[in-house]
């Protein structure tokens, strides 16, 4: 089953305190949480969730 977001649900999922770490692409959301580039909702320390 897929979910879907808005723009201001998907911004609750911004891997600060705990949360995990959502992003969007072409129409489809994947949760980074896990990746090594994306650290406390940041991408390599250039850019947030």
């Amino acid at each position: 089953m897929q979910k879907e977001f808005n723009q201001e649900a998907l911004a609750e999922f911004d891997g600060r305190d705990g949360r995990p770490t959502y992003i969007a692409r072409d129409g489809a959301v994947y949760d980074v949480s896990e990746s090594k580039l994306w650290r406390n909702g940041e991408h390599m320390k250039r850019h947030q969730a």
